[in-house]
């Protein structure tokens, strides 16, 4: 995927719905129309610490924020699957016409990612039929997530799972928080209140991965400095 057939593809949903609807389009483009930066790189700079973020090779050498950008048409129907778009949208009943076009596009990218990644050749969509199963890998790549992190996302699909993986992440986040004395980003509520995401948001590291942060924060928060030792 690159710039020139982001376009396209963009172009190829405009012109799958009438033009009358197309602020309906617009409405859901607005919503996938933000600025990714990795969680796990806004946790590494809160807390002080390297070595969790993995670096992915990404196709074109452009950045993964760059490349997360162009599978924003794809994104579409991943919302639509998770039915995160404003009711009565009249926009997505003509766009699913073209969904095994987008699903297509999706493996594509999925495919191009593994052949230049050999550490997620093993990690396989949930449902090879359903776009968001891809997007969760993709997504999982350009965020930077170690391997183990997608694998264990990308096999959490019913709610059990879904709830099982918030609870632990707020647990990990709880207990970083209170080592570190770090908090998430701040922000305003619909009260007016000023409140803080948790440390760990965005993203549930594996077991596997949560050692690892452990050992890096008790290095950092626990040992003493060798300016300090006598």
């Amino acid at each position: 995927m690159d710039k020139r057939q982001s376009i396209i593809l963009k172009q190829k949903l405009y012109k799958s719905v009438p033009q009358k609807y197309h602020s309906d389009l617009d409405a859901l483009y607005k919503q996938i129309d933000y600025q990714n930066f990795s969680p796990v790189k806004r946790f590494e700079n809160t807390v002080g610490i390297k070595g969790i973020y993995h670096q992915y090779n990404i196709p074109g050498s452009v950045s993964p924020e760059e490349y997360e950008s162009y599978i924003k048409p794809i994104r579409i129907y991943e919302m639509i699957e998770r039915g995160h778009y404003p009711n009565k949208n009249r926009a997505v009943e003509f766009i699913l016409d073209e969904y095994d076009t987008f699903l297509d596009e999706a493996k594509k990218c999925y495919n191009e990612l593994q052949n230049i990644n050999p550490e997620i050749k093993n990690i396989k969509p949930y449902n090879n039929q359903e776009i968001r199963s891809y997007v969760a890998i993709i997504s999982g790549i350009c965020s930077g997530f170690p391997p183990e992190d997608i694998a264990a996302f990308v096999v959490a699909r019913n709610p059990h799972d879904n709830d099982a993986l918030n609870q632990r992440k707020a647990e990990m986040s709880q207990e970083m928080e209170k080592i570190t004395g770090k908090k998430g980003i701040e922000f305003i509520n619909n009260q007016g209140q000023k409140i803080h995401r948790p440390l760990i948001d965005n993203w549930c590291p594996s077991e596997k991965t949560y050692q690892k942060i452990q050992n890096k924060v008790s290095q950092k928060y626990f040992l003493p400095s060798k300016s300090n030792e006598r």
